[in-house]
């Protein structure tokens, strides 16, 4: 069962959140991250994304670049752009995207490491090895979690009903709107009685399941495990016993397409690698409805761009499990797995695992996705557009996926084994910057 606590969250200062929170580091390379920051001083990737603060070339894996962005953090708490609360408390996150109305809300509270040893927090993919060691020498250095694990649980309307009455105005933090419509609210629970009851229900809550955040559960708990190393009398309540996460219900969260792109065909020409693609799936090509002609008779390029942006998202985008989309040579085919190579296993029926079995092994001999550097990914929230522009920039072909459901990602971590990595992208991402947890308190 879930070991769920309360903490004394160092947050930002109520008129800074919108200034400081930021997309979590790994949605950024470090060109985008330099380019973020221009004009935004207090932005989190300062501190998410230290190497910024260095001439252009710097390693981000070097001591130094650490230790900077653990002076930065306690810079800003010492300044009073961030504050610390005098109790421990429970923080709701809801996220609503503006658009289409759709919203999430979350408990952001403690996890236990123990829980992640023994498999209360169920993970489903593996991770990459440079990608822990980072994240374990950010938390280590900066002596803090700066970054939410998200977590899903399965729905209970018991849980539902305290957070609805909770969302208050006098419990209201932070309410903002960022770039990508995305309005973020935060709720502080600081009321003892009801902190107790939700900690008393995840008692009863059998799973949570890692949704987004793997590398970042990995090194806390590595962490952790090296603390006590050095600590053989630690009592299991120290801080770094516990990673900072948000708990959503499966029945609100959405998982987005994980796109793929490969920098070559594997000395295949356009046509060989089509014909290569007939063994496994049948495809058809897509020509643009209206064809080009009209598209360049159009008033502006921003017409020419929302005609292209629909002509993707209603008939180059999968619309069914089994599809998959392919952009080679300059067009869009729509792609669909043949009965005999599809099946029902928790795993190789994924669409991702289909994709990289046919496709990226048999006829790219690419067999480590994890460490290959021919293949790329792609989250869902750059759009089908994005895989274009790659196949102009670094890429010979681009591969649009239909997502990975909640519902297959929490089968397979109930079974105890893990996808291909880069199986699910959950959006709207949770900003970094808004809960920051001491491991240690620094004066």
């Amino acid at each position: 069962m879930a070991v769920f606590q309360a903490f004394r969250g160092i947050r930002p200062a109520e008129k800074n959140a919108s200034l400081i929170a930021e997309l979590p580091y790994d949605v950024y390379n470090t060109a985008e991250a330099r380019a973020r920051v221009v004009d935004r001083p207090l932005s989190f990737l300062h501190i998410d994304r230290p190497e910024i603060n260095f001439p252009e070339g710097m390693s981000p894996y070097t001591p130094e670049v650490y230790n900077r962005a653990h002076d930065i953090l306690w810079e800003e708490i010492h300044a009073g752009n961030f504050i610390q609360d005098r109790d421990k408390c429970l923080y709701l996150y809801e996220l609503t995207t503006t658009r289409n109305g759709r919203s999430q809300t979350g408990i952001v509270g403690l996890t236990s490491v123990d829980d992640y040893l023994n498999g209360v927090i169920k993970r489903n993919e593996e991770t990459i090895e440079r990608k822990e060691n980072d994240r374990a020498h950010h938390i280590d250095i900066v002596n803090a979690e700066t970054g939410l694990v998200y977590l899903v649980q399965r729905t209970n309307e018991e849980i539902r009903g305290i957070v609805a009455e909770a969302k208050t105005k006098e419990n209201l933090l932070y309410n903002f709107i960022t770039e990508d419509e995305v309005n973020h609210k935060v709720y502080r629970i600081s009321d003892p009685a009801t902190i107790q009851t939700l900690t008393d229900l995840y008692s009863q809550v059998p799973a949570l399941y890692i949704a987004d955040g793997h590398h970042r559960a990995a090194a806390a708990v590595r962490v952790a495990e090296q603390r006590r190393k050095y600590n053989p009398g630690y009592t299991g309540q120290e801080n770094y016993n516990y990673i900072l996460s948000a708990v959503f219900m499966e029945d609100e969260v959405r998982c987005a397409d994980y796109n793929r792109v490969v920098r070559d065909l594997n000395d295949l020409d356009t046509d060989e690698f089509l014909a290569s693609i007939l063994f496994y799936a049948d495809f058809q090509p897509v020509l643009e409805l209206g064809g080009m002609k009209q598209m360049e008779a159009m008033d502006s390029t921003t017409a020419m761009d929302e005609k292209h942006h629909e002509f993707l998202e209603t008939t180059v985008r999968p619309q069914n499990k089994g599809e998959f989309s392919v952009y080679v040579g300059g067009r869009w085919y729509l792609c669909k797995f043949h009965d005999d190579v599809r099946n029902t296993d928790p795993v190789d029926g994924l669409d991702v695992s289909l994709l990289q079995k046919y496709i990226m092994e048999e006829i790219l001999e690419i067999d480590d996705p994890r460490n290959d550097g021919s293949i790329g990914f792609v989250g869902g929230s750059r759009g089908l557009e994005e895989l274009e522009i790659r196949c102009t920039e670094d890429s010979l072909a681009a591969f649009a996926m239909y997502p990975t459901s909640v519902q297959e990602m929490m089968k397979v971590a109930d079974e105890g084994r893990l996808m291909p990595p880069k199986s699910t992208w959950f959006e709207p991402k949770l900003l970094s910057g808004l809960f920051i947890y001491p491991l240690e308190d620094e004066k």
